[in-house]
């Protein structure tokens, strides 16, 4: 994969992207003209992101036995989800702004 770069200061993004770089930098999605590839970049979302809904599906009956589970999942959904993201910006199919990729 692409390594990501802030644009401002050049230094690499390690790990998930962060809000803002440590020079001041704010990260944001940019917007994007190309019908191409929204419909890309939502067609790998939806593939990356269904392995959660299978595990959603199929523990359903634990999920509402338990709220410590459900918690656990919420937690886990919302990290799967920033993983997800720094995927799509490294392939290069979600554009963001003060973010260079190379």
């Amino acid at each position: 994969m692409k390594k990501l770069y802030c644009m401002n200061c050049g230094t690499e993004i390690k790990g998930g992207i962060p809000n803002k770089c440590s020079c001041g930098a704010e990260f944001d999605l940019a917007d994007t003209k190309k019908h191409k590839k929204i419909i890309t970049s939502i067609i790998f979302f939806v593939i990356l992101m269904s392995p959660l809904i299978i595990l959603i599906h199929f523990g359903r009956q634990y999920l509402q036995a338990s709220i410590i589970l459900y918690a656990l999942l919420l937690i886990l959904g919302i990290f799967w989800y920033r993983i997800v993201q720094t995927i799509l910006v490294r392939l290069g199919l979600v554009t963001m702004t003060n973010i260079e990729i190379k």
